[in-house]
């Protein structure tokens, strides 16, 4: 459903890590953005996030896995995984990183955005 949607002319938007989810899928796209996001900073707003949607403390397992995001877990998601697969993408990959508030980070993007090729258009 994600291709036919990425395909269909349509404008479309999809957060979170698609790693592994095939290569069809993660060819599509015509821009990534990364975000980053220090360790100390993501668990803490992990566990708000926790606290506020389900309002009980986050599992002490899923956060102990999430801080072990950019040295690398055993299993899972990790920075390098991450970074491996960034590397392997046709389209254009814009990172962003750091504790910033939505407008630096739309700055960020507009500015890297401007400076990518523009699209040949057929006549």
């Amino acid at each position: 459903m994600m291709i036919d949607k990425l395909q269909s002319g349509e404008h479309a938007a999809k957060s979170g890590s698609v790693m592994n989810w095939g290569r069809a899928l993660e060819d599509s796209f015509d821009l990534i953005v990364f975000l980053y996001l220090d360790a100390n900073i993501r668990i803490e707003r992990l566990e708000q996030r926790e606290q506020q949607q389900y309002g009980r403390a986050a599992d002490p397992a899923f956060l102990r896995w999430a801080s072990e995001y950019d040295t690398g877990p055993s299993e899972g998601r990790s920075l390098a995984k991450h970074q491996q697969w960034l590397s392997e993408r046709s389209c254009p990959v814009i990172r962003i990183a750091g504790d910033l508030t939505v407008a630096e980070r739309m700055k960020q993007l507009s500015t890297a955005l401007l400076q990518l090729p523009k699209p040949h258009l057929s006549t």
